[in-house]
């Protein structure tokens, strides 16, 4: 038997046409390198295959309290206050529907019409066009992280309030060895011109641009005093995060800003 981490194949995953979660799984796997395999089972971490048995054969439901501590008792061993992952993991799979009262006056928006011929530019340039007056034309720009068009305040918030991972990565390593650990990191963003990846892509990628970099430094230093003012400051290349100290990125995206993110 072979194993392999998680977050190894995630990063096989960005830059293939074969996805973790759907039926080119094996094909994915077919890709990784047998350097990144190893011939034990890794201390510390679930087998993903045992998990998804588990949930089939117990027929976990975890909007019932049973299916909850069912799934509780097997990840305990491994995850820390499972209770409270359980829970939240509940909450974040729940969803109720909040649908408008059906008094509701609907304004019509300018329909969006993309020719099949056109080209990935063409269509950008046509939605930037059209976004004014097509909610959805807007909101696609900031599902496409374009920064250079769309208001920063949104990526923010979910950049010191969204991402756990990053979080959990940096463990208890204090702010300067988190500086370390993104200092060894490729200074490469997973995303083109103007676009930022959020501090968990960061994270699970192991490569970013430097202001990338710097909103992951953000998210772990607000997380763990969140009463600390945060500065940062883009001028193109360089950029500077000041809080208690101060910590210096380089950056290809070619910004000029000044952030400010308030306890």
């Amino acid at each position: 038997a072979q194993f392999l981490k998680a977050e190894v194949l995630f990063s096989y995953e960005h830059t293939s046409n074969y996805r973790i979660a759907d039926r080119t799984h094996e094909k994915l796997l077919a890709e990784v390198s047998e350097e990144d395999f190893v011939p034990y089972q890794l201390p510390g971490r679930i087998r993903c295959d045992e998990l998804e048995e588990f949930i089939k054969k117990q027929k976990v439901d975890i909007k019932n309290r049973d299916g909850k501590t069912a799934l509780q008792k097997y990840i305990e061993p491994v995850v820390p206050d499972a209770q409270q992952f359980v829970e939240k993991l509940a909450d974040f799979v729940h969803i109720e529907a909040k649908l408008p009262a059906l008094e509701k006056n609907y304004l019509p928006a300018e329909p969006i019409k993309i020719p099949v011929e056109q080209s990935r530019k063409q269509i950008i340039d046509y939605l930037q066009q059209v976004r004014r007056s097509n909610p959805t034309a807007d909101l696609a720009f900031y599902t496409y992280r374009d920064m250079e068009s769309c208001d920063w305040e949104p990526f923010i918030k979910a950049a010191v309030e969204r991402n756990p991972v990053s979080i959990q990565m940096a463990n208890s390593m204090p702010p300067e060895e988190v500086y370390a650990w993104l200092e060894q990191m490729k200074n490469i963003s997973i995303y083109d011109g103007k676009r930022l990846a959020q501090p968990d892509e960061v994270a699970n990628y192991k490569t970013g641009d430097g202001l990338e970099k710097a909103f992951l430094l953000v998210n772990v230093i607000r997380q763990r005093d969140p009463e600390q003012d945060i500065k940062i400051t883009v001028d193109n290349n360089d950029v500077v995060l000041k809080e208690k100290s101060e910590y210096r990125f380089v950056s290809d995206k070619g910004f000029e800003k000044q952030i400010s993110i308030p306890a």
